[in-house]
């Protein structure tokens, strides 16, 4: 009784996964970062289940181009559990206010045949932003974004 409660927990969470055993659905998970009217870093990170991170950098961040490295695939299906459990799929599909200046952010999350993509651009909850911060550094991107405090700086002083 014990194995069969157990065996339909696992398979009512939609993914399996943070366990080893290896993927039983596709999973992506994709951050795009929008430039603003001042310095802020315009980059696109997507991460698939088996653990491949592609970074697109744009402007005013440290590493520009793409490129394309692996992490742990399950990091990135603990990540998705994380993103579905804390009501992803629930959120509005976008954020926005009339007011100009600041960047946008693109989260997407695909789980097996279900994908949902939120725009926000103000207002979002704090959950979603946290779930932004989350993806970067499970990604690991931050090696390659960083840097843009100096080129804020840089761009003040006029240069």
């Amino acid at each position: 009784m014990r194995h069969l409660l157990t065996a339909s927990l696992i398979l009512s969470c939609g993914v399996v996964g943070a366990r080893a055993q290896g993927p039983t659905e596709r999973v992506e998970i994709r951050l795009e970062r929008t430039v603003c009217f001042g310095t802020c870093p315009e980059y696109t990170v997507t991460i698939t289940g088996d653990g491949t991170v592609v970074y697109q950098g744009r402007q005013f961040v440290r590493v520009s181009g793409s490129h394309t490295w692996r992490i742990d695939p399950a990091a990135v299906r603990a990540l998705a559990l994380e993103m579905q459990q804390a009501g992803f799929f629930e959120m509005k599909d976008e954020y926005v206010a009339t007011i100009t200046d600041l960047p946008t952010t693109y989260t997407t999350l695909t789980i097996g045949a279900r994908t949902k993509r939120i725009k926000n651009y103000f207002g979002a909850p704090p959950k979603l932003k946290e779930m932004e911060s989350r993806i970067d550094e499970v990604a690991g991107t931050k090696k390659y974004v960083a840097g843009t405090d100096e080129l804020r700086g840089l761009s003040r002083s006029g240069a």
